[in-house]
């Protein structure tokens, strides 16, 4: 269980990006990731 936000967290980090989770609620989760844009020289 769990796995499939493991991968997906990793290869965000991989590609420079960064994931955010917070509790929504009575029972949900949001999930935000936000990956560079290709060719852009800035760091996040």
């Amino acid at each position: 269980m769990g796995v499939g936000l493991a991968l997906s967290h990793a290869t965000i980090e991989r590609l420079g990006g960064r994931m955010t989770m917070r509790a929504v609620p009575p029972k949900g989760v949001q999930v935000q990731f936000r990956l560079p844009v290709a060719g852009n020289d800035e760091s996040p």
